[in-house]
């Protein structure tokens, strides 16, 4: 007598009625691979979130260079949504003699100055 077993998705859950092996632990192949994809959700889940806070901050400074706007308040794009924890790479180069720290999102360079955001690209 075959034991009941239960599909381990945790959406499904369904009764597997025909197996032909003891090792199944799904009822069909979209629930293996449902499963597989809710396990890597968990895994991933604070470089997806950070992912997705780039895009937002990448999102909102291309619609500020598409109005031909290059300087704006921070707090300005706060309430936009721009989250400044979350930019993508800083590094310093030399103007003027001076060491500037210029901050980076994918394609978008730009400096923070008194408390305002110039592009520079």
């Amino acid at each position: 007598m075959k034991s009941i077993k239960r599909c381990e998705n945790q959406e499904c859950r369904d009764v597997i009625t025909t197996y032909k092996s003891a090792k199944r632990k799904y009822c069909d192949d979209y629930c293996k691979n449902r499963a597989g994809y809710l396990r890597s959700l968990e895994i991933n889940a604070v470089i997806i979130e950070k992912d997705k806070k780039l895009k937002e901050n990448y999102k909102i400074l291309k619609n500020l260079i598409a109005k031909g706007i290059r300087s704006i308040f921070e707090q300005t794009l706060i309430s936009h949504g721009f989250s400044f924890n979350d930019l993508h790479e800083r590094r310093f180069i030399k103007i003027n003699d001076q060491n500037m720290e210029v901050n980076n999102i994918y394609d978008i360079d730009f400096i923070i100055e008194e408390k305002q955001l110039i592009i520079l690209n």
